[in-house]
């Protein structure tokens, strides 16, 4: 074989090396994007597919997730959600707080409104209490001095309340990190007055916090929509990075590789002639060369070959792929669960009619200081808290 054509074909072989290298490479990047995405489309498709609930709030903290049917005057009848084929319970108005409907309205059952006076028995968003009682009408504008401010613990946390002007308004605060930095204002709203009260969390609560060199700065207090929207993107984020991870782990599972280096010994020799000087009859003049044996040269060493070999194995991808859709159905499954949590809790607009109780929190920006301080405006009246931090 000449020269030129060994080289091309040694160009060849190299260029259809190539080119399997980069159809391995594109095999294995598709099947990256296309698990990527089953398992993207899964987690919304688990996230659409969950259903919401009403919930039952039990006055010793218990919760019964249900489908309420009805709501009488001693006892409230419902099926539990998570077995609707199964019977009707009863659960007596004495030990229920709270009911959270699927819409978002809820209805608040209060042993007494004011001790010592006859009480309703419930209230909701859609009506006043069905047994009249008495209680002071409202005095709109009245801010409430801050003597009248009262604290109480529970479990170490600071409760700070007001009783005035027919409402009994209380306020807790601490510090959250749920998607960014915030105050958590937990806050409970009983009117016990015979108007009702339009409150807006957005635009009633005002906050600002002190440094340490008592400069004054004013803190957002979000909105339940404004905040759903930063954890939407939070999780949507958090979905993408889950599925791209499941995604090349189930692209390189089935792929395994192996190398084999392999040492070849070789030994060999080769005779070298040449001309040796000589004197005698031999050569004319008696000098010259004459012809020289064949000095016997030898050489040895070792060739060291190494092989790659690549192999596919289909069992170890599939149970890569199902680890990879259990934890897209685990991150699923939490993230709905906390956006469920925060829309049970995350205070919204109400309006408060008479003899009802909202309970609820909002969450505030939080900036570094030493001092934070918390503002209620209910019908011209000021509410203000504060805390060392």
């Amino acid at each position: 074989m000449k020269v030129w054509d060994f080289q091309c074909s040694k160009k060849l072989r190299k260029t259809i090396q190539d080119n399997k290298e980069i159809w391995k490479i594109t095999v294995k990047m598709e099947k990256i994007i296309q698990s990527t995405f089953l398992l993207f489309a899964s987690f919304y498709i688990s996230v659409t597919s969950t259903f919401a609930q009403d919930v039952i709030m039990l006055k010793n903290g218990d919760e019964i997730e249900s489908i309420v049917q009805e709501v009488g005057t001693d006892y409230v009848k419902y099926k539990k959600y998570h077995n609707q084929a199964g019977p009707v319970y009863n659960t007596a108005i004495s030990e229920i707080f709270m009911i959270k409907y699927v819409n978002g309205s809820k209805d608040v059952f209060n042993e007494t409104a004011n001790p010592g006076m006859s009480a309703p028995v419930y209230t909701n968003e859609a009506q006043a209490p069905q047994d009249n009682y008495y209680v002071d009408n409202m005095s709109s504008g009245n801010t409430p001095p801050m003597n009248e401010r009262h604290t109480e613990y529970q479990d170490g946390i600071p409760y700070q309340y007001y009783v005035n002007n027919g409402l009994t308004v209380s306020l807790t605060n601490t510090k959250n990190n749920d998607y960014g930095k915030w105050f958590k204002a937990d806050i409970v709203i009983q009117n016990n007055t015979m108007g009702t009260i339009d409150f807006d969390p957005a635009s009633s609560i005002t906050a600002y916090s002190i440094d340490k060199n008592n400069k004054q700065s004013n803190l957002e207090v979000w909105s339940y929509e404004r905040y759903m929207k930063n954890v939407h993107s939070f999780q949507v984020m958090n979905a993408v990075l889950e599925g791209l991870a499941g995604g090349l782990a189930v692209a390189s599972a089935g792929y395994s590789t192996s190398t084999t280096t392999t040492n070849t010994h070789y030994n060999g020799a080769h005779n070298t002639r040449s001309n040796v000087p000589v004197r005698g009859n031999y050569a004319p003049n008696h000098g010259g060369y004459a012809p020289g044996a064949y000095p016997r040269n030898s050489s040895s060493g070792f060739v060291q070959t190494t092989r790659t070999t690549t192999t596919y194995n289909a069992g170890a991808a599939y149970q890569a792929s199902l680890v990879a859709q259990n934890n897209m159905a685990a991150l699923s499954n939490s993230q709905w669960n906390i956006s469920n949590a925060i829309q049970m809790g995350y205070l919204k607009r109400n309006t408060i009619y008479p003899g009802q109780s909202i309970a609820g929190y909002v969450l505030i920006q939080r900036k570094s200081g030493k001092s934070v301080y918390i503002t209620v405006n209910i019908n011209g009246g000021s509410y203000e808290y504060g805390w060392d931090y």
